[in-house]
């Protein structure tokens, strides 16, 4: 199914999109602040957000997620992004996956947000989101980059380069 037909015009934007060697595609979701992660509704019109609340009602039930959790509001983003993985590996047979990438103690906002402040938080997001094990859900991953303990190991004479962040 071409994208288009899928989801309106004017769709999310990746803060990354990757193809390995082996031709798997990362699809990746980046936040520094819980709050960035609360998205109430789409901006689209009424045709457009009627399209894709089908869809985000098709990609809940291939999560086999719970039929009663709220997919279009409060956790819309987080929603949409897993509709998009949805629409490559179910429907496109592609071998996709999603990282939700999460900066634990980010100095350049206005409140960072601890590492154990990230775990509850992707917690209570699949929660709400109604999420379990499922074939898709195992295609999806969170991880923590804490930029204190990475920036730290830098600045006492790591190799940015070689210096992995500690999770």
């Amino acid at each position: 199914m071409p994208l288009h037909e899928f989801w309106p015009k004017s769709g999310p934007r990746w803060d990354g999109l990757a193809c390995s060697k082996d031709g798997k595609l990362i699809l990746i979701e980046a936040k520094a602040h819980i709050e960035e992660a609360v998205d109430y509704r789409s901006k689209a019109s009424a045709n457009a957000l009627a399209r894709i609340e089908k869809r985000l009602d098709e990609a809940k039930a291939a999560f086999r997620a719970n039929p009663d959790a709220p997919w279009y509001s409060p956790l819309y983003q987080m929603a949409n992004r897993l509709a998009h993985l949805y629409y490559l590996a179910d429907i496109n047979k592609k071998d996709a996956y999603l990282v939700f990438v999460n900066f634990a103690n980010a100095a350049d906002v206005e409140y960072p947000v601890s590492r154990e402040e990230w775990k509850g938080a992707t917690r209570l997001a699949n929660k709400c989101l109604g999420l379990k094990d499922s074939r898709l859900s195992r295609r999806v991953a969170s991880i923590i980059i804490d930029l204190e303990k990475t920036i730290g190991q830098q600045s006492a004479g790591g190799d940015a380069k070689n210096s992995a962040p500690q999770p």
